[in-house]
């Protein structure tokens, strides 16, 4: 561990104490000798101004009290593997398809390279080793995911022009935006849809234009959110829940036992290796489920309910067809 680092643990051990630590508690939480602690003592005191002081009465060291108690390190200050999560979350979001944030925030990016360059670190190396891999992503207009994402923070009611993906058809809406979600790569608007007068969720990269609203906004709260868009499967929600019954077979039981594919989900390892898992789907919106089902291939079953098994088959069927004629 270099000096920074030290430097950075030891402001943490001070910062916002209200009794002094003990030395003997300080070198074992620093992993450091006393000689080590004097020294980066010093270092804070002389040259970055830290008033730290030692406490007769309590037997050991804290931040003085006064003017300065609310003492900062000065500048941006991060020990190695803050910045290391820093650069991950710096390479997430140049996989989110938002070209503008990326502009927005290359300054930070700018700051933290050359922190990182202080320590004796290549961060065009780090950048290299790390990859967050997007597949099917859909790109969102910067004019339209800002003005979202400023409407979601502010309560700000607005009104939208939809086009739907499949079949082209556009609407206007008067919504509440209450959540952006970025699932699978991609970015959803969870609403209250005020034209509807119910919950909608919309593919952002659909929405085609975006202007004020007159209506009221309507606030949600996030358990409300939650118990509505977590009911069913997938992104899209819905009051019409039934539970889907998925068996796989031995090969990949395991694999399957460890995903997380709903927060209400049931599994079962069978006696004969098998996997059995149970979750809530909406059944007016079945797609991505059976999708999810089907990329398994002759791994997974669909078991219940019978009318979405129906579906399941007519849809392998469908596809069979075209290698058929």
């Amino acid at each position: 561990m270099d000096g920074f680092d030290r430097i950075y643990d030891l402001h943490k051990l001070l910062k916002g104490r209200k009794t002094a630590l003990a030395l003997n508690d300080i070198l074992e939480r620093m992993e450091c000798s006393k000689a080590t602690f004097h020294r980066i003592r010093r270092h804070m005191s002389d040259y970055l101004g830290a008033p730290i002081e030692f406490n007769r009465d309590q037997g050991g060291y804290r931040y003085m009290e006064g003017p300065d108690s609310g003492y900062e390190l000065p500048g941006l200050w991060f020990n190695q593997q803050e910045l290391y999560a820093l650069l991950m979350i710096q390479s997430l979001l140049n996989n989110l398809s938002i070209s503008l944030l990326q502009q927005e925030l290359s300054p930070i990016k700018e700051r933290i390279d050359r922190l990182l360059k202080k320590q004796s670190l290549d961060p065009e190396l780090l950048h290299d080793r790390i990859r967050i891999l997007g597949v099917a992503t859909r790109q969102v207009d910067d004019h339209i995911f800002l003005p979202l994402a400023e409407a979601v923070a502010r309560s700000k009611p607005l009104t939208i022009t939809y086009s739907t993906r499949d079949s082209g058809v556009t609407s206007c809406r008067n919504i509440s935006p209450l959540r952006m979600v970025n699932y699978r790569n991609n970015w959803y608007l969870d609403t209250w849809c005020h034209t509807r007068q119910d919950y909608r969720t919309f593919a952002m990269e659909c929405i085609q234009s975006i202007t004020d609203s007159k209506d009221t906004f309507q606030a949600i709260d996030s358990k409300t959110l939650d118990d509505y868009f977590n009911a069913s499967y997938g992104i899209y929600a819905g009051d019409n829940i039934e539970w889907a019954v998925i068996e796989f077979t031995s090969d990949i039981a395991n694999r399957v036992a460890d995903e997380l594919w709903h927060p209400q989900q049931k599994g079962e390892l069978l006696a004969d290796g098998r996997y059995r898992l149970s979750l809530p789907y909406n059944s007016d919106q079945p797609n991505e489920l059976l999708m999810d089902i089907i990329r398994h291939g002759e791994a997974a079953k669909l078991i219940e309910p019978k009318s979405l098994q129906q579906q399941l088959i007519q849809r392998l069927q469908d596809s069979l067809s075209i290698y058929t004629d």
